[in-house]
């Protein structure tokens, strides 16, 4: 994989927008330490707290995929995240709102967001946005039912471990998708 990190960027997603298709292989990664306009689905706002939240970008090439069949893209996305929560919360209730909200219990803990880019009736690029609350504690008061893996463990995370594995839990679920 190709991770690419940056310190600030207004939103990962826009920024994966910019960049030359051809020009970046599948599973480029694009991780922000904060961003000042993360983008939530139908045009809600993301808000993240600058390094304690997960906020990156995957772009994929799932041509394989037809335009009928997109959904399956997201629901690999859901269940690697719900992978990964599972073992870095294995007492906890790890749930999936379709098709791109992760919950444990009746609270919010992750974000998806995926957009593709569409080619002569073919899914030639998908830029997949995934915010997941890990260290952050104080949230909005308009954002329904928050929780990250700090409150829930009562421990500081180290969010690249964390990034890891979630990395690698989707690369699995995407090949399992791809096979």
């Amino acid at each position: 994989m190709d991770i690419r990190y940056f310190d600030t960027l207004e939103s990962t997603n826009n920024y994966c927008k910019l960049l030359d298709p051809k020009s970046v292989g599948e599973f480029t990664v694009i991780c922000a330490g904060k961003q000042t306009a993360g983008i939530g689905q139908q045009g809600n706002v993301w808000v993240s707290e600058p390094y304690k939240i997960l906020t990156f970008s995957i772009i994929l090439k799932p041509s394989f995929l037809a335009l009928t069949d997109q959904w399956l893209l997201s629901m690999t996305l859901a269940v690697a995240v719900s992978d990964c929560l599972n073992n870095v919360l294995p007492k906890e209730e790890i749930l999936i709102k379709w098709p791109n909200d992760i919950y444990v219990s009746n609270s919010k803990i992750c974000g998806i967001l995926v957009t593709n880019q569409i080619s002569s009736g073919n899914i030639t690029q998908s830029i997949c946005g995934i915010g997941l609350n890990v260290n952050q504690t104080e949230f909005p008061g308009w954002v329904p039912n928050p929780t990250s893996i700090k409150e829930l463990t009562h421990e500081e995370q180290e969010t690249s471990r964390i990034l890891d594995y979630l990395l690698c839990c989707i690369k699995t679920r995407y090949e399992q998708m791809k096979s």
